[in-house]
């Protein structure tokens, strides 16, 4: 007779494998044990009782190789603190430990929770834990069946530092608080570094919405952007209710929004304020900028556009005011050193020092202007996935204008009055002392300097 014979199952759920021997009535027992060469399954709590009863007074109990446990008792002690659900029947229960004990045994549960949450990311319940980890996790829905399991996942995370976050209760309360909609908003560990999941995007539109119609537009005014998720939303929602309230757009809320905008929801924006003042005389640089680019020129645009020819022209008188401060400030501006000029052959030094980091491909497209330079960059970067490195910035054209001096300029770093001017861009080019100037008639000859990369500038 062979040792460790004998399984003992007292709770009489466990399904009896192929090749034992089931043993349920005293009966089968003094039948077969000691009778066959298969190994016997007893089951039930009374009969395993009688079982063990017998094989102690025959001095027998090292035949006894197992003595299956309840499988609630077993479930309890991997769930430890995190009391069972009493819904679940014993069979139900014997169903899920059969299940984690397919898992490898030391981290059973997350196996459990990877395999039945379909919609996650399987690996976040095997990684460690930090805000952008905790801002995944909560985005997570969790099935009603699965949350106890969650629930004993969570207790790993008692110890850590976030362990406040992850122990919460209510993992959607918590998300909407730290997203800001709803109260008290959470703002100890900074934004989440995260885009609004998809199972709130409904309510954080709806949530800003109303507050920026409640507000009458005035919560823009505090808003920083850097700090607030999901700000590309928040700009829509404004888009939206500025749409209907253009009396509740400035200039502050429309530069809080726009960079997150596409450009013709800016261009839209733009032409529902009313008409800009005229240029300050006594206006900074940068302000003047500021004022064609963002005021000035967009509203020219629509009165061309939207007016009647009979109708005067806003914009002309808005104009003269340009030329005004542009005679004042013109003449210091070309005394100020090329590399800090705000006009526009400072682009050239920038140019030579991006050379020293990286080969640059430069494009000067002449008569091109500034709305038009920013659709053609829309168009660049929604159509071709190209990306911004750094934020596009204006500046001033040397005067006069005309082809042959102002681009002469922009390559040799002068002005047109200076002794060097030629009526050639191309030899001005060569005082850049770097690169190759293409063009528009060479482009074959661009493309394979390109694929040989020959140069560090191509112009």
């Amino acid at each position: 007779m062979n040792d460790k014979r004998i399984i003992l199952d007292p709770t009489g759920l466990y399904d009896i494998p192929s090749g034992y021997i089931p043993v349920t009535t005293e009966v089968e027992w003094i039948q077969f044990f000691g009778v066959s060469a298969a190994p016997c399954w007893v089951k039930g709590e009374r009969l395993c009782e009688w079982a063990k009863t017998w094989l102690r007074a025959w001095n027998k109990t090292e035949e006894i190789a197992e003595i299956k446990q309840h499988p609630r008792d077993k479930l309890a002690q991997l769930f430890d603190s995190v009391p069972l659900s009493k819904d679940w029947t014993d069979e139900e229960v014997l169903i899920l430990v059969t299940k984690l004990d397919s898992y490898p045994p030391d981290n059973p549960i997350a196996h459990f929770l990877a395999d039945n949450i379909t919609e996650s990311n399987g690996q976040i319940w095997f990684a460690e834990p930090s805000i952008s980890h905790l801002a995944a996790w909560l985005a997570i829905l969790v099935p009603q069946e699965c949350k106890s399991f969650e629930r004993v996942w969570q207790q790993q995370f008692k110890e850590h530092e976030l362990a406040t976050y992850y122990q919460t209760e209510d993992k959607l309360l918590l998300l909407r608080r730290w997203l800001g909609i709803a109260e008290p908003v959470l703002n100890d560990i900074g934004k989440s570094p995260l885009p609004v999941p998809d199972l709130l995007t409904e309510e954080f539109d709806l949530y800003w919405e109303q507050l920026i119609s409640r507000t009458e537009g005035k919560v823009l005014d505090t808003l920083k952007p850097t700090n607030q998720v999901g700000m590309e939303r928040i700009a829509n929602c404004a888009y939206k209710v500025f749409g209907n309230r253009p009396n509740w757009i400035n200039r502050t809320r429309e530069a809080k929004v726009t960079p997150y905008l596409s450009y013709q929801q800016k261009q839209e924006l733009s032409l529902k304020q009313p008409p800009p003042q005229p240029l300050a005389l006594d206006a900074t640089p940068q302000q003047a900028l500021a004022w064609a680019t963002k005021d000035y020129l967009p509203f020219r645009r629509w009165e061309v556009i939207k007016q009647s020819a009979a109708v005067p022209k806003i914009s002309e008188s808005l104009a003269d005011s340009f030329v005004e401060w542009m005679l004042q400030h013109y003449p210091q501006m070309q005394v100020d050193s090329v590399e800090n000029s705000y006009l526009n052959y400072s682009v050239a030094s920038r140019v030579q020092n991006l050379c020293q980091e990286s080969p640059v491909f430069w494009v000067v497209v002449d008569g091109l202007g500034w709305l038009d330079h920013l659709e053609l960059l829309s168009l660049l970067t929604n159509n071709y996935k190209l990306a911004v490195e750094t934020a596009i910035a204006p500046y001033f054209s040397i005067l006069p204008t005309k082809t042959e001096y102002a681009k002469w300029s922009l390559y040799a770093q002068l002005l047109p009055n200076d002794s060097a001017w030629v009526a050639d861009a191309g030899k001005a080019f060569v005082k850049m002392g770097v690169g190759k100037r293409y063009t528009d008639g060479q482009v074959n000859k661009l493309y394979s300097a390109l694929r040989k990369k020959t140069h560090q500038l191509y112009c």
